[in-house]
């Protein structure tokens, strides 16, 4: 599994004096938000491309 081998690069990572990154690391927070948190908005995207007629972009060979 992926975890042990993530765990593992962090642990190198934060051990790297040369990297700028430790466990002391801090990030810097967004000042607007990066993605929409009102869940209505999507269900309105959501219907609105229910509506619109769906194509294939296939050609004739598939």
């Amino acid at each position: 599994m992926a975890r042990p081998y993530f765990v593992k690069l962090l642990q190198k990572i934060e051990n790297d004096n040369r990297l700028p990154y430790g466990k002391s690391s801090v990030f810097m927070r967004p000042e607007e938000e990066l993605i929409e948190l009102d869940c209505s908005q999507y269900e309105n995207i959501l219907k609105s491309t229910e509506e619109e007629p769906k194509s294939t972009d296939f050609s004739e060979e598939f």
